[in-house]
């Protein structure tokens, strides 16, 4: 939402302007002349970074700038002759000896052509701006002088906005009703002051990283549009590679005002998210180190995530959450190593102490493999470990609950060891509400490609049905890699305390598919402690089922 706070009102300037015929006349009849500008207020703004100076608009002109003044349909270079400008400007160009009513545009080139009192002028729909100034191209200011005195305003309003977010590539606005935001536009003095006139031809104004790269989120940046009202209000969507985040003001968003968005991060919708690390699950051996990349990175998929925001920053620690590894954070390397086999869950941390990702270690001296339908799978990814549909993350049998607030996949992010409870209209901890907002994709679902909600080691992946299916029923038993370890779930009837419910009638594990609202899990029926039948079945999601990893 478009925030109201620190307003610019766009600065009219008073420029009282003396103008001297020299001595030598120019070929054509011209004459040489010095126009000097006395300055009340600004004759160009730069809106400073800092908002304590918001109302402190500095004179920018300079010596080399150019302005086009217009005698009659005609358009003549003046060039600005000091070096540093304090409370007068001074230009000098040649122009007829008398000069009448005559319109001064910045910057000069601006202006394309200009019949009567209206005058044409171009907004670049590509511009380039960095905190406290804009590209010059994009800063249009127009006055009307008649003999010693002319009235500028600013031709422009826009945006000033913090990306909020690391990555971000591009920025670009737009109308909400489809106005003209940029182009060439027309605008007139018939008032005495200049009136835009016409509303431009391009619909969209796209800002790039000044520096070529990526923007600051830490800085302020600037996107202009044309100074019409937008009365469906205006759209900032943001992009590193692909769209990542938008931010919509539906409200009227008026001629020559420049509005501030705080931070694109806290309005836009998420659509994306920053992970760390190249994989979420660590295989290695007693006593031998693993190192891990921390460096966060852009996932770029264009999921979409409506439901929340996924924490962000630069790792300054690690913890282990629970198990038996060390753990040590230098720089943007985890190092992690255990004395003992079995499973621990490490996680890195922010400067406040948010958890910004997190990481299964998993240690085994022999990491035995089977082979099913042809396909290699690693055993059940610990003895005690269960994960909730989706998640990327085990849950031991002991872990605490958290409720699910809107917030499933974001509380998953900084809570990874904390059961979410999914609500009893879904049934599901990514989302509460209908089951409208599920996502059957965060293990990848049909397409079978491997996300960074994974929760195998790399060159695995969660299986689907048919790769972890198709053997002969006495296949699946625990000499095999199927021991029976449960379920985990809550048990409403016992206050709602986690339990591993065993039925060893049943075995489950977890496939990638989903079956409407469920999930689909692998079960093995038994009948007298024999396998009897494997088939498939829906669980719900918040419920936490072993899992087998297939080789990709």
């Amino acid at each position: 939402m478009i925030r109201s706070r620190h307003i610019f009102l766009p600065v009219l300037a008073l420029c009282l302007v003396a103008c001297t015929k020299e001595e030598s006349r120019e070929a054509g009849g011209l004459v040489k002349h010095t126009i000097t500008a006395g300055i009340e207020g600004a004759t160009k703004v730069q809106i400073v970074a800092d908002p304590a100076h918001e109302n402190k608009a500095k004179v920018l002109w300079s010596a080399g700038e150019v302005v086009d003044v217009w005698v009659g349909e005609t358009a003549y270079e003046f060039t600005g002759q000091n070096a540093s400008a304090a409370l007068s400007t001074t230009f000098e160009g040649t122009a007829p000896a008398n000069l009448g009513t005559w319109v001064l545009v910045y910057p000069q080139g601006a202006s394309t052509g200009k019949s009567g009192n209206v005058i044409t002028a171009t907004l670049p729909a590509v511009q380039t701006a960095v905190a406290g100034g804009f590209d010059p191209a994009a800063a249009i200011v127009a006055g009307r002088g008649t003999g010693a005195t002319v009235t500028c305003k600013h031709l422009y309003s826009g945006i000033r906005f913090k990306t909020g977010r690391r990555g971000v590539t591009a920025v670009t606005l737009k109308g909400n009703n489809g106005e003209k935001i940029a182009g060439t536009f027309s605008f007139s003095f018939s008032a005495g002051i200049p009136e835009v006139a016409g509303e431009g031809t391009e619909e969209e104004i796209t800002l790039t990283a000044p520096d070529g790269s990526t923007f600051n989120p830490d800085s302020w940046y600037y996107i202009l549009s044309l100074p019409c009202t937008f009365t469906d209000g205006v759209t900032l969507t943001s992009y590193a590679g692909s769209q990542i985040g938008t931010v919509s003001s539906t409200k009227s968003f008026s001629r020559g005002i420049i509005r501030e968005v705080a931070s694109l991060a806290n309005a836009m919708t998420w659509k994306t998210a920053i992970y760390y690390g190249s994989q979420n699950t660590f295989c290695t051996t007693v006593g031998k180190e693993v190192e891990i990349d921390v460096t966060p990175k852009m996932i770029g998929e264009n999921w979409q995530r409506t439901l929340t925001r996924a924490p962000y920053g630069t790792p300054k620690s690690a913890k282990k959450l629970w198990g038996s590894a060390t753990c040590t954070l230098s720089g943007t390397t985890l190092t992690v190593s255990s004395s003992s086999e079995g499973s621990s869950l490490i996680a890195i941390k922010d400067s406040k102490g948010t958890i910004l990702w997190s990481f299964l270690i998993w240690v085994k001296n022999e990491m035995s493999e089977t082979t099913i339908n042809g396909n290699k799978f690693l055993p059940p990814l610990g003895d005690n470990c269960y994960f909730q549909w989706g998640r990327k993350d085990p849950l031991l049998s002991d872990a605490m609950q958290l409720g699910n607030g809107f917030h499933g996949l974001e509380n998953s992010i900084q809570y990874p060891s904390h059961f979410i409870k999914g609500a009893a209209s879904a049934w599901d901890w990514f989302c509460t509400g209908s089951t409208i907002n599920q996502d059957p994709t965060l293990w990848g679902g049909d397409s079978g490609r491997k996300t960074v909600w994974d929760p195998c080691p790399q060159g695995y992946r969660v299986p689907s049905e048919a790769e972890i299916t198709s053997e002969p029923v006495s296949f699946y038993t625990s000499a095999n890699g199927f021991p029976e370890l449960g379920l985990l779930a809550r048990n409403e009837s016992d206050g709602d305390d986690l339990s591993v419910v065993f039925d060893y009638n049943h075995r489950s594990y977890w496939t990638r598919h989903v079956y409407g609202e469920n999930a689909s899990g692998l079960v093995i029926n038994y009948n007298e402690g024999e396998p009897d039948d494997v088939d498939f079945e829906g669980f719900v999601r918040d419920q936490g089922l072993p899992l087998r990893c297939v080789k990709e």
